[in-house]
């Protein structure tokens, strides 16, 4: 027996899209009687009486399928599989060459609707890049009861590229400007070449929503900005952008001036703890054409909270303690956004783990007790590397050919003695006669090194930095330990703030509506000189010389 037409419509949308192909992996289903249905079957609320189990049954969180079916009698029956989770042994990715970053580890716990997670994720990722078309399918194989494989079968679907970009209608600024704030449709040029951007409607919205930000910044409150559809033939598109801009109204504040107001607004109250800062711009525009708008500002603050708890989750090599050493927020202070910004890029320049995106890390607000807690999920580096390197440039002047492979020792020890954070390295170093004698050997020469090395931890700062190689003789060590000392500490005092401080949206009220601007954040002092100061300190090692 067979539902109706409209039952089975309604059972499409029930099933899950992400059911594993029973070929691949043997599914367990079982079989269960329905509790709350109507007692005759085949009458008019038989679709909305199914409805309700179907949604009971997800309710339940017991399940990662449900599909519901009638025996022979008419009577309806649902057949479910119940949630089995796994221990992720391995995971694949066919063709890898996307770089892409599943956001799963292997060794985690996974299932049915995890892997379908981990896929559509995947898929995003590739869709924001460019691949507007691709397509990310996967395959659930469970070899043994507690383990199991996850392969991500790519698609990556042809690259659209922006090849031609349009403005349309009353401008009121100048094609030219306009180019130059586009954030990600702008084609840069490299010599001969140019470098058409990637093609996707989160892009356009983007550089739409920027667009209206400079128009608001210069007196256009009445600014209407939209994208027509994209004209797609093959690998190229064609993006056209209209702008009605409306009048320009004088009495527009200074954005340089209002934006630091803000920043240095934010900056202190961060520092009490205050987590939710909003600024608001109120414009009341003139009665007469050509009158000047009347603009104020201000600051809605959230309450202020205290740090409670700092955890980690998915560290199961590197202990806690080593991780919460590189921390410059502590439990118990203020809680401060910028100094958990800084704490995020302290614990990836350790190289311990792969870089965390603040979007993942979580805070879970006690606003009762004023405090938050924070979990901050980390994904570990894999304990196997090798590595190839070469001199740009002649090898007597740009440095040595290096070839390695190292690994990570395991958990063990504490403080300066904790294993996880040593390496150990066996490769080969190709050293050439130089042209200044005093700098090398004065032959060539292919060396075999083994070497025990502990990388610069911001949190470990003066007992990192370590490498210790008996075949380079006795000076290596202190002159490699100095080296890096002085090329971390001023790569740090080089780069101030810069990554730290996100933007501040500002809210724009006008009698029409409401529109956001975005107050950028300021480049740190002297960023020219910092940007090449950086480089030099960069290039001793970068040729091989440290």
């Amino acid at each position: 027996m067979q539902f109706s037409r409209s039952l089975l419509a309604l059972l499409a949308f029930t099933v899950p899209a992400f059911s594993i192909d029973p070929e691949v992996a043997p599914r367990n289903w079982l079989t269960i009687s329905p509790v709350n249905l109507a007692p005759q079957v085949g009458g008019a609320d038989d679709s909305a009486a199914v409805s309700r189990e179907v949604h009971r049954l997800w309710s339940l969180d017991r399940y990662s399928d449900i599909r519901a079916e009638t025996d022979p009698d008419g009577k309806v029956l649902f057949r479910v599989l119940p949630k089995h989770s796994v221990r992720l042994r391995r995971i694949r990715i066919e063709p890898n060459s996307y770089g892409l970053q599943p956001k799963i580890e292997e060794g985690a716990t996974i299932d049915d609707v995890r892997a379908h997670e981990v896929a559509m994720e995947a898929q995003r990722q590739l869709q924001a890049r460019g691949f507007s078309q691709a397509h990310v399918q996967y395959t659930f194989v469970q070899p043994a009861n507690d383990v199991a494989d996850l392969t991500l079968h790519v698609d990556p679907g042809p690259g659209i590229r922006v090849k031609h970009l349009e403005f349309e209608g009353d401008l009121g600024l100048t094609p030219q400007e306009l180019t130059h704030h586009l954030r990600t449709l702008r084609t840069h040029r490299i010599l001969f070449w140019k470098l058409l951007p990637d093609y996707t409607p989160d892009r356009i919205d983007y550089d739409v929503a920027h667009l209206r930000s400079l128009y608001l910044s210069k007196g256009y409150y009445d600014v209407r900005i939209g994208a027509r559809d994209a004209e797609i033939n093959g690998k190229d598109a064609d993006v056209r952008l209209w702008i009605e801009s409306g009048p320009r109204y004088d009495g527009a504040p200074e954005p340089r001036a209002m934006c630091g107001s803000f920043f240095k607004a934010r900056r202190a109250t961060a520092r009490e703890g205050v987590l939710d800062f909003t600024a608001v711009m109120h414009v009341e525009l003139p009665s007469e054409p050509g009158g000047a708008a009347h603009v104020t500002t201000e600051t809605r603050l959230g309450p202020k909270y205290h740090v409670g708890r700092i955890e980690f989750t998915g560290n199961r090599r590197t202990p806690d303690s080593t991780l919460r050493r590189n921390l410059v927020l502590d439990e118990g202070n203020p809680m401060d956004d910028y100094l958990l910004r800084r704490s995020i890029s302290r614990l990836d320049a350790t190289g311990l783990i792969e870089p965390v995106e603040m979007r993942r890390v979580q805070l879970q607000t006690d606003p009762m007790r004023g405090i938050v807690n924070i979990n901050i999920p980390v994904v570990e580096r894999k304990r196997g590397s090798w590595s190839l390197s070469g001199p740009v440039g002649p090898a007597g002047i740009a440095g040595p050919l290096e070839a390695s492979i190292a690994a990570r020792l395991p958990s063990w020890g504490r403080g300066v003695f904790e294993l996880s954070t040593y390496m150990v390295s066996i490769g080969v170093v190709g050293l050439y006669r130089p042209i200044i004698p005093a700098l090398g050997p004065p032959k060539n020469l292919l060396l075999p090194v083994l070497a025990l090395r502990r990388p610069f931890l911001p949190g470990e700062s003066w007992t990192s930095g370590i490498m210790i190689s008996p075949q380079l003789g006795w000076w290596a060590t202190p002159f490699a330990y100095g080296a890096t000392q002085f090329q971390e500490r001023m790569l740090t005092l080089l780069a101030g703030d810069r990554g730290m401080v996100p933007d501040i949206p500002v809210t724009v009220e006008t009698p029409h509506g409401e529109g956001t601007m975005f107050c950028e954040a300021p480049k740190p002092r002297l960023s020219t000189l910092r940007t090449v100061g950086s480089i030099a300190v960069r290039v001793p090692s970068a040729l091989g010389m440290f």
